[in-house]
This record gives C-alpha cells, structure tokens and sequence, in this order.
C-alpha cells in the first residue's frame, strides 16, 4: 500500500465508471491512505457518484515517470463518517482552499474507499 501511496500522490488519477452501460472517465485529485484502504472524494452533485451508487466496480489508472502506471480495479464503498472526511480535508487542504467543502460535515461531500483492490503496476 505504501508503494501504491507513494506512485499516486500528487499525480492525476483517472477514474473509470459505466454511464448508461458504456465507460466513462473522469479526473481525480484527491487522494489519501487511510486505515491501510486508498480513499477518494467526489460531491453527491456529480454524475459520478450516481454511478457508483449504480455500479461501485470501477477502475483508477495513473501514469508517472518514465512511462511507468497504475492500474486499481476495485469495489467502490461509500464512508459517511466525519473522522474519515476531516482526515481527507487534512491531507487535501485543497479541497478546502478552492471552497469545494465547507467543512467534514458538508452534507455533499462524498468520499469511498477501494475495495478488493486489485493493482497492477506497469
């Protein structure tokens, strides 16, 4: 997991879903490790979310030096709790800065961790 951490901070992640059963892909910034799970965020506003209330199967790739990538396959799953977001705000105070999230209580604040995870390094 620290390596997975280590090639994805800081990076772009692309992230995979299935709109109206065809693929779609959008970009991701935000990005933590907590209680050893790989965690992101998006608002109950997006269509992404929609989707993975539909179907959590999604895949994350991210691409680094030297032609070298990641790919995550996963379970998306939904975590509600204020300590998992207020950690989220703390290791992405961007996401504060540019007034995405008031705050941990922010009712539109979605984040989820991957399970199952399957990564392949490339």
């Amino acid at each position: 997991m620290n390596n997975l951490m280590n090639f994805i901070k800081g990076k772009t992640l692309f992230v995979s879903t299935l709109k109206d059963g065809k693929p779609t892909i959008r970009p991701f910034g935000a990005v933590m490790m907590f209680e050893n799970k790989l965690y992101l965020n998006t608002t109950n506003q997006k269509d992404v979310y929609k989707q993975i209330i539909e179907n959590p199967n999604i895949c994350v790739c991210a691409v680094g030096e030297n032609r070298q990538w990641v790919r995550i396959h996963g379970i998306a799953k939904i975590d509600d709790r204020i300590i998992a977001k207020q950690q989220m705000l703390n290791e992405n105070p961007v996401l504060l800065e540019r007034k995405r999230f008031s705050s941990a209580n922010d009712p539109s604040m979605i984040i989820f961790y991957l399970e199952n995870m399957k990564v392949e390094f490339h």
